[in-house]
C-alpha cells in the first residue's frame, strides 16, 4: 500500500483531517486504520466536515500498543479512506492531539 508520493494528513481533538478531494460523500466511504475498519454511509451526494470524528488519536500506534490491530499493515500512523467504486488512498498520519 505504500507508494513514493506518500500523502499526509492529522488527527486533532476534532478528529481525523478529511483531504479536500474526500470531502463529497456519495452512498459509502470506507476508514481503515491500524485499529479499526469503519463504514460510513450516506443517502445520496454531500460534502462532509473538514474533520472525521469517530477517528482519533487510539486508532493509530505501533503493533506492540495495539490490543487488536485490525489492519496491522496501516501501523503505525497510516490511514486509508476508499470512496465507494474508487480505489482506495493511503495517508500518512501525524497526531497533533
Amino acid at each position: 500500500m505504500s507508494d513514493a508520493q506518500s500523502e499526509t494528513t492529522h488527527v486533532d481533538a476534532d478528529g481525523l483531517r478529511m483531504p479536500l478531494a474526500l470531502r463529497t460523500v456519495t452512498g459509502q466511504i470506507v476508514f481503515r486504520t491500524p485499529r479499526a475498519t469503519i463504514q460510513h454511509f450516506q443517502s445520496g451526494g454531500c460534502e462532509t466536515d473538514a474533520y472525521y470524528p469517530l477517528i482519533d488519536e487510539t486508532h493509530f500506534g505501533s503493533l506492540e500498543e495495539l490490543d487488536a490491530a485490525q489492519n496491522p499493515e496501516l501501523a503505525p500512523n497510516r490511514v486509508s479512506i476508499k470512496p465507494r467504486g474508487e480505489a482506495p488512498r493511503v495517508f500518512e498520519v501525524t497526531l497533533d492531539v
